[in-house]
């Protein structure tokens, strides 16, 4: 799978990490993969980081990005995230901003992982500290 999900704070923040050309059958495997961690845990929100910095290529579709759309509307789905590609097509762009609207997640972009850790700590102070979050 070119999209793989991971705590990077237990019950608190999914990471995302999507890598080469990524199709519908990826997408509809994380979408399957978040609900279920996000329903596993107790906590209020869980917040979603996605890493883009691998990605070549996308599916064309909004269509394709309708299984997207039902973990951002799960009723823990906190911030969403995504970094590490600034050089995103016009129509990538197009897109996550269609999805991100239809959904009415909260969502930004940000350059490096540690700048989207950076503002989602003061969105949410009951996060452990940066330094804790990147082992540092």
């Amino acid at each position: 799978m070119n999209l793989q999900a991971t705590w990077l704070v237990k019950d608190r923040i999914i990471q995302v990490v999507a890598i080469g050309d990524i199709t519908v059958n990826d997408i509809d495997r994380l979408s399957e993969s978040v609900i279920g961690m996000m329903s596993q845990t107790d906590a209020p929100a869980v917040h979603i980081v996605l890493d883009e910095g691998k990605t070549t290529s996308l599916p064309k579709s909004l269509a394709a990005f309708s299984n997207v759309a039902q973990f951002l509307r799960h009723d823990k789905t906190g911030w969403f995230f995504i970094y590490g590609n600034t050089d995103r097509t016009s129509m990538a762009n197009f897109l996550g901003s269609m999805v991100v609207q239809i959904t009415k997640v909260r969502h930004r972009r940000f350059e490096t992982l540690k700048e989207c850790l950076d503002f989602l700590i003061v969105m949410d102070p009951t996060l452990p500290s940066v330094e804790e979050i990147l082992g540092q």
